[in-house]
This record gives structure tokens, sequence and C-alpha cells, in this order.
């Protein structure tokens, strides 16, 4: 699985260190589902997507929606498992972290975010 980093260009500063790329239908299906956490830093970015789920998850997410440009439409945050639908219409990619972690890095509606990929 492709990983990356993303960085807010707005702020001039990494937002996660290590998000993995789900865009296959079997990636996008799967999700973060059955793990039972997520590490500090670490992420998914869920290409193309617009609405998500927290069903059979474990733990809380922070969920920024981005537009076409990578620009932050919408914002969740310590959203718990067992959510049935969360959406924006403007969103064309989703990205989770932990629960927290948008907040440690000051992200907010409008940043916009950059990706680097991760030479493994």
């Amino acid at each position: 699985m492709k990983k990356i980093k993303v960085f807010n260009s707005s702020k001039e500063i990494f937002v996660l260190q290590e998000v993995e790329v789900a865009d296959s239908f079997w990636y996008r299906f799967k999700g973060l589902m059955g793990r039972a956490f997520l590490e500090e830093g670490k992420g998914m970015l869920i290409i193309p997507c617009s609405h998500v789920h927290t069903l059979g998850m474990k733990f809380s997410l922070d969920i920024a929606f981005l537009d076409s440009n990578n620009r932050v439409c919408h914002l969740l945050t310590g959203v718990p498992a067992g959510k049935l639908f969360l959406g924006s219409r403007y969103a064309a990619s989703v990205l989770e972290a932990a629960a927290g972690s948008f907040a440690g890095q000051k992200l907010e509606q409008g940043d916009h975010l950059e990706f680097e990929e991760v030479l493994c």
C-alpha cells in the first residue's frame, strides 16, 4: 500500500508522518475497520471518498473531508466508533487519524494540504 506524509501548506507544518492511501475498492471498503488503535502520526487517506462511517471501529477518529484541491472543506474531531454516516457533498477525499491528532496540529477548515510520498 502506498504511504504518504501530509503537509499543511497553510500553516507550514506536517500533520501526519505516515498515511496509508486507500485508493482501490478493497482498501476503501476495509479502511481502518478491525484495527485495535491507530498510532500517533499515522492515518489513512481515502480516495475517492465523500462519506464515511465508524462502524466496526474500536477507537475514535478525527476526520477531514478534502475538496478536489486538497483543501479541508469539513472537519470532524473526536468522532466515536459506531457512527453510521458522516460526510460532505463537497469532498473528493477523506483523511482519517486518531482522535486528537488534528487539534495537536491546529488543522482547520480551509487549510490546504499537500502530500509527499514516503519511500520505504
